[in-house]
C-alpha cells in the first residue's frame, strides 16, 4: 500500500478511527495429495525374482495438515524384502508396508522404493495394492500393481532297462 499526502511515515493502528483494518488475510488453498505407485517389471517373473516398486506421492499447494499414511499390502506369491529409499517417509519394515509423511509436509514429490521377492507360493499374478489414510488423497491410476507369473513349464520323459528290441510272450 503506499500512502499520499504529507506524512512520509504512516502508521497504521487497526481499531483506530480514520485507520482503517491494517490487516490482509490471504487464503492459502488447501494441500491436494496424489500418490501412484509402480514396478520395474511387467513381468512374467518367476519364483526367487527380486521386484522393485516405487512409490509417489505429489503434495501441491501447501503444506500437509495432517500425517498422510500409505498402506502397502503385498499379496500371496510376494515376501517383503526391505525399504531401499524412504526419503521422507518414515517406514515399518514389514508386510503390510506402513509409511507416513509427517504433518507440514511442504510441497513437493516424494518418492519411496522398497523390494519383494516372488515366493513359492505364487500363482498366475503376484499383486499388492496401496492406500492412504486420507479421504482427499487420490491415487488415478496405479494404486494395484498385478504382474502375471511365467507359466510353469514341466517336462518329463521315461526311459527303459531294455536296450531292446523287446518281444512279448504269446
Amino acid at each position: 500500500v503506499l500512502g499520499s499526502g504529507t506524512n512520509t511515515q504512516p502508521t497504521c493502528v487497526p481499531g483506530q478511527p480514520g485507520n482503517g483494518d491494517c490487516t490482509i488475510i490471504v487464503p492459502v488453498q488447501e494441500s491436494e495429495i496424489f500418490y501412484s505407485k509402480v514396478a520395474d517389471t511387467q513381468g512374467p517373473v518367476e519364483v526367487g525374482d527380486l521386484i522393485t516398486y516405487t512409490v509417489w506421492v505429489d503434495v501441491l499447494y501447501s503444506k500437509t495438515t495432517e500425517e498422510l499414511v500409505l498402506t502397502d499390502t503385498l499379496g500371496d506369491g510376494l515376501d517383503f524384502t526391505a525399504v531401499t529409499f524412504a526419503g521422507d517417509f518414515t517406514c515399518n519394515n514389514a508386510n503390510p508396508l506402513i509409511c507416513s509423511l509427517p504433518i507440514g509436509t511442504v510441497p513437493g514429490a516424494y518418492r519411496l522404493e522398497y523390494t519383494a521377492t516372488v515366493s513359492p507360493t505364487a500363482l498366475g499374478t503376484v499383486r499388492n495394492a496401496i492406500v492412504a489414510n486420507l479421504p482427499d488423497a487420490e491415487c488415478p491410476s496405479g494404486c494395484v500393481v498385478e504382474i502375471p507369473l511365467l507359466a510353469t513349464d514341466v517336462s518329463f520323459y521315461k526311459t527303459s532297462s531294455t536296450p531292446g528290441p523287446v518281444q512279448t510272450d504269446d
